[in-house]
């Protein structure tokens, strides 16, 4: 049912959580990488390991391909936010 929670988030939250997955989108390939992930978790002072990071994009990953797409770390975000 994830889908259903990020119902709640207006239009305009959505496109700011698009454009800050894009800056974490260091190589511009529309996924995000364990170590996009771990890279962009530092700016927050969340300093991840390598194993950490990996299995945060392997718990939220549905495509199966080792990577985050935008809708993934969408899912993901609300995720972490529920609890």
């Amino acid at each position: 049912m994830p889908e259903k929670r990020l119902s709640h988030l207006s239009p305009d939250v959505r496109a700011q959580l698009k454009a800050v997955f894009q800056e974490f989108d260091l190589d511009g390939d529309g996924f995000l990488s364990a170590e996009e992930l771990r890279a962009a978790m530092v700016r927050f002072d969340e300093h991840l390991t390598d194993g950490e990071a990996k299995a945060l994009v392997e718990k939220h990953d549905r495509g199966g391909d080792g990577r985050l797409n935008v809708d993934e770390f969408l899912r993901a975000l609300d995720a972490a936010a529920l609890g």
